[in-house]
């Protein structure tokens, strides 16, 4: 039993050492000693004889180097010296290696395996050690016995062997020995027989063995027999029987040779199994439904059935790199297919099976991977997974190749030439029901699309929000519509099929006919509809046409765009280039008559209006559409449409600054005052047009056919917001046209006034010459006669008179110096009664009404001069015809406990009115707030500056003054000017001033400085006969030699303004360096603008304007003279 045991073990120990498998259990039945070891010594494994030799058990041995056990537990390192170079030799040929040694007088033979890795590399080596001294000792004694034997043996065709119970040959012949064993006659002794017996087949021959030695049955196996040690297989027919020899159990039996007769039954096999794969695809070829599944299939059934290691499916792409796709694989894969990397190009990785059968459109086999160079690529991977050979089959449809089946075997040359020729058959069949399966997919998706394409037809034609119709066009019925049709048109799907083609359109049946007949023969696509819906509008439209067949029926499937925005955005681009052009040329009514007709045209209405609101009835802008004013003309030249006035007409587009629809038009009493050729009103559409948030005008128009619906509305304001940029640009260059004419008459009377200053500067010295002298004549009138003095006294008045209208002249002009002064106003107005009487005219009457006080202001008097000027013409303009304007003078008095919270005076005390009322026309309650901007103005172009109330107001303000105004339409205005009273007394201005000296009263010395020679003389006597001491000189240089050699103290400079090489100013700077404390008047006869350049006036009151009086001039000498402040 020990004996069955040991071959048991020992078998299966050496199948798992040949595969590079150790199952280490199987070491502790060998009966010798056995151990693992890696090439350096080291021990991998051992079973227990080996471990008990060195008295440790076999775990205590690993890791330990075998030799330095041999040297140092053994004490032998001659012997462990010699194993170890029998090892390095095992490991330069990896080829096993037998030999033998002695130590402590016993004989061993050891037996090294080398054992290779995955990748074919030497890793281990399994080495039996077993003990022959016995056997060398009866080796002696029978060698003549065995000789003789030898012989008999060695003339047995095939294997001859006699076995001990040990499974150690006993016996042998040469076939055995020198073709099976490959080993000389001393190394056969004692080798365990199973060393030359395949793995597979070492539980076969143990089996048998039992059966033999404890039964005593002949028994027979076909067995596998390793040539020489492998890998060449060789097959025996084993024959066994048990004898015994000197009371000892043997087996001895023969094996013949049936290698050839093996293959033939393999061969067999294989077709047959190749024969039952044919078979299983072929049916699975007939009921397969899915091209995946089915490749799957077949190599799953190559695999199971065929009893391949691995069989796949790839398709050649049509990429740049001609990849091969994997589609399908089955059996022990591990990833291969992930890192093949196969191409069908003639590259490196092309010129594998795969890639040269799909590049070829042959078949291409790998007889052994090991060897093949092609494979070379793949080797490494290949053999990892046990593939030894591989078979590539081409995959062809109408004989070209798209894939390959390729399979792959754990045996080398697996594949002869009849297996190759069924595999291959097995290809085609494969190929074809590729075909056939995407045949038949490729119709059942044809049906499927004609499915969906019926389908989606359908869903297309009732869910896409485009219009479609499906007609007749033999009798132009409509016989389908969708739901966009039916909403697009307004009629329910059975009226609309109840209707003709050409009873949606407004074309001609000819015309519709003629158009149907083209989309039938697919010509002149698309076609150009007005079509009508139900509400009676009429859109434009584009028809796409084209014939399709419904029921074995030709009919006609029409696919409707409205086009009607598309086509007025093309009208309307060309309609504002079109203005553009006309904007230079043309007049704004122009201008807009031509946008009304676009506007008529766009929604089909009969009349058009355009209401523009200005700030009164002569700015506002009205015009008519061109049809509008040829129906209401009536054949006279010149139309007005009568002015739209309430805004009771507009009261729903105010309110809501939006556009309104009226499709049910009633007259009432407020389109009354429509003339009567006005054209009768059905439907309107009025838009209004905004600038900002601001309404500034109404687009109208009316009289559609049909009702006016959102539509209208947006093209009406698209061309109303189009023309009104264009035509609001050009009321700006009109307006700035205006403003640049206002401007330039603003210039002119600057001229004007220019040249009135200067000729009013000579006018005065003249009239100062004239007032002079006759005032000193007068002074000698007792010398004379009566008639005398009266006659001066006359040519006194009219000179005086002469200087008052220069300087209404000069503040009417606006070149007067601001002079306040302490005026009584009542006599102020009174003055200038007969200048307004005749700016106004003789229609209007003036009624005067002073205050029965005196009423004092200090104002300049040229400002009441303008306040009353500019107030009487604007009521003069308000008059028409006869009328009467109101001057009134009177007194108001402003408490803080009664000032009304919206009366204009907020502070405090008393003040004088002026008030100016007329009866003319008012003003709108609309202009009321803008009456005091600059070039704010209602008259007629050319006819008023828009400069007087704002005139009034600055020099109201400038007086801290307030101002009231009252207007109403048809009664007139009242402007009432409120300016402080002047509160130091109620006396004339020449009561609060010292009198003149009386006779030659007059002290102190007087520079008289003036350059007209003739004043000159007549000042210079004024002064000497008012007693001054007078210095006179025509020239400043003179006048400054004077005062520098000048012995006395000089008190006064009386000097002109304007002279030649240095002006009055410079005069009296350069005399106050020498004379600090010199007084110095100025007098002039320029207006203020000179003055100003010359910077004249430091202090206002220094000042007498030419023409003056002796008197008054004397005067204001005497009161500067007599006053602290020079």
């Amino acid at each position: 039993m020990l004996q069955d045991k040991y071959d048991k073990n020992a078998d299966e120990a050496h199948a798992s050492m040949v595969h590079g498998n150790i199952d280490l259990s199987l070491l502790d039945i060998f009966p010798d000693i056995c151990l693992l070891i890696d090439k350096n010594g080291l021990i991998v494994s051992s079973n227990i004889r080996f471990a008990a030799r060195f008295r440790r058990r076999p775990e205590e041995c690993l890791g330990l180097n075998v030799f330095d056990l041999l040297s140092h537990d053994l004490l032998i390192p001659e012997t462990a010296e010699l194993r170890r170079h029998k090892l390095e030799e095992v490991i330069c040929t990896g080829r096993q290696l037998t030999f033998e040694d002695e130590h402590d007088g016993r004989s061993y033979r050891h037996t090294i395996y080398p054992l290779r890795s995955l990748a074919g590399d030497i890793q281990n080596m399994f080495i039996v050690a077993q003990d022959i001294t016995d056997l060398k000792r009866s080796e002696l004694a029978g060698e003549n016995e065995q000789a003789f034997r030898k012989a008999v043996i060695d003339v047995i065709p095939g294997i001859f062997y006699l076995l001990d119970t040990e499974v150690r040959l006993s016996g042998w012949n040469a076939y055995l020995r020198d073709d099976i064993m490959g080993k000389s006659e001393s190394e056969m002794a004692g080798i365990n027989a199973l060393e030359s017996i395949h793995p597979d087949d070492w539980l076969t021959i143990q089996s048998k063995m039992q059966n033999v030695l404890i039964d005593g049955v002949e028994e027979r196996a076909e067995i596998r027999a390793l040539r020489q040690g492998g890998p060449e297989i060789v097959w025996f027919l084993m024959t066994a029987k048990k004898i015994v020899l000197n009371g000892t159990p043997f087996l001895i039996g023969m094996g013949i040779d049936i290698t050839e007769r093996k293959k033939a039954e393999s061969e067999l096999q294989n077709l047959n199994r190749s024969l039952l794969a044919i078979s299983n695809c072929n049916q699975v070829l007939l009921h397969a439904h899915d091209e995946t599944e089915l490749l799957s299939a077949i190599c799953r059934i190559v695999v199971e059935i065929g009893g391949y290691r691995m069989a796949w499916v790839g398709y050649a792409e049509d990429d740049p790199s001609k990849s091969v796709r994997p589609v399908a694989q089955a059996g022990f894969e591990e990833g291969y297919l992930d890192m093949l990397m196969i191409s069908w190009a003639d590259v490196e990785r092309g010129r594998g099976p795969v890639g040269t059968t799909i590049r070829t459109g042959q078949p291409c086999s790998v007889c052994n991977v090991l060897s093949d160079q092609q494979f070379l690529p793949w080797r490494i991977e290949a053999m990892a997974r046990g593939y030894a050979s591989v078979l590539s089959l081409p995959l062809k449809s109408d004989n070209k190749t798209f894939g390959a089946l390729a399979i792959y075997s754990i045996v080398p040359d697996a594949f002869n030439a009849g297996e190759m020729t069924l595999l291959t058959a097995l290809a085609d069949n494969l190929a074809y029901g590729i075909s056939m399966l995407r045949t038949r997919r490729a119709q059942e998706a044809a049906e499927e699309a004609l499915r969906q394409s019926e389908a989606r037809y359908r869903s297309l034609f009732q869910n896409y929000h485009t219009v479609m119709l499906i007609s007749d066009p033999e009798n132009g019925m409509i016989v389908d519509a969708n739901p966009a049709a039916i909403s697009f048109y307004g009629w329910e799907l059975n009226e609309l099929c109840r209707k003709k083609i050409s009873q949606i359109t407004v074309s001609t049946p000819q015309e519709v006919t003629s158009e149907m007949e083209g989309g039938c023969n697919e010509e002149s696509n698309p076609f150009h509809f007005r079509h009508c819906r139900s509400d009676g509008s009429v859109r434009d439209v584009e028809v796409f046409s084209a014939p399709v067949e419904i029921q074995g029926k030709m009919l006609l499937y029409s696919v409707v765009h409205d086009v009607t925005v598309r086509l007025r955005h093309e009208s309307l681009i060309l309609f504002r280039q079109r203005l553009l052009q006309m904007a230079e040329s043309h007049s704004v009514e122009e201008l807009l008559r031509l946008t009304l007709d676009e506007a008529e045209r766009g929604t089909g209405s009969k009349i058009g209006f355009y209401h523009f609101f200005g700030e009164n009835d002569a700015t506002s802008l009205q015009v008519c559409s061109t049809n509008v004013y040829k129906n209401m003309q009536g054949g006279v030249q010149q139309f007005t449409h009568p002015y739209v006035k309430g805004e009771e007409l507009w009261a729903d587009v105010l309110h809501g600054q939006s556009a309104v629809i009226t499709n049910e038009y009633k007259r009432d009493e407020r389109q009354n005052n429509l003339p009567g050729s006005h054209p009768e009103i059905k439907r309107t559409l009025v838009v209004p047009v905004l600038q900002g948030e601001k309404i500034v005008g109404f687009f109208w128009v009316g009289n559609k056919p049909e009702a006016y619906i959102d539509d209208d509305i947006h093209l009406v304001r698209t061309i109303a917001d189009s023309a009104w940029d264009i035509v609001s640009r050009k009321l700006a260059e009109q307006a700035q046209q205006e403003m640049q004419s206002a401007l330039t008459q603003l210039q002119k009377m600057e001229l004007v006034g220019q040249l009135a200053g200067g000729i009013a500067h000579d006018f005065n010295n003249m009239l100062a010459v004239i007032i002079g002298n006759i005032e000193m004549a007068m002074d000698q009138e007792a010398a004379y006669e009566e008639p005398l003095p009266f006659n001066l006294k006359n040519i006194l008045n009219a000179a005086t008179r002469s200087a008052h209208l220069t300087r209404q002249l000069l503040a009417f002009a606006r070149k007067q110096p601001v002079m306040p002064l302490v005026l009584e106003l009542n006599t102020m107005v009174e003055t200038m009664l007969s200048v307004l009487r005749r700016l106004i005219g003789e229609n209007i009457t003036i009624v005067w009404i002073p205050d029965t006080h005196r009423c004092l202001v200090k104002v300049d008097p040229s400002q009441i001069d303008q306040i009353l000027v500019n107030l009487c013409i604007n009521a003069r303009d308000a008059i028409a015809g006869i009328g009467k304007i109101t001057i009134q003078i009177g007194r108001l008095c402003e408490k803080k406990t009664l000032v009304p919270p919206l009366h204009p005076c907020k502070i405090v005390g008393d003040y004088v009115t002026l008030s100016v009322r007329d009866n003319g026309c008012g003003i709108e309650k609309e202009h009321l707030p803008h009456i005091f901007e600059p070039f704010f103005t209602t008259k007629e172009p050319g006819k008023g500056t828009g400069l007087g109330l704002s005139t009034v107001y600055g020099i109201v303000k400038q007086n801290n003054g307030c101002l009231d105004y009252k207007s109403e339409p048809g009664k007139g205005s009242t402007f009432k000017i409120h300016l402080p009273r002047y509160q130091e007394g109620y006396g004339d201005i020449e009561e609060d001033e010292p009198a003149p000296p009386e006779g030659k009263q007059g002290k102190g010395t007087i520079l008289l400085v003036e350059n007209e020679h003739d004043i000159l003389i007549l000042c210079r006597a004024a002064l000497e006969e008012a007693g001054y001491t007078t210095l006179s000189a025509e020239t400043p240089r003179e006048a400054i030699r004077l005062a520098r050699q000048y012995n006395g103290e000089v008190d006064m400079l009386l000097t002109d303004v304007v002279m030649p090489d240095m002006n009055g100013c410079d005069l009296a700077k350069e005399l106050q360096s020498i004379i600090p404390d010199l007084k110095t008047l100025f007098m002039s006869g320029y207006s203020s603008d000179v003055i100003s350049r010359h910077e004249m006036l430091v202090e206002r009151v220094n000042f007498i304007q030419k023409p003056f009086s002796l008197k008054l001039l004397t005067t204001m000498v005497h009161n500067l003279l007599n006053h602290a402040n020079p």
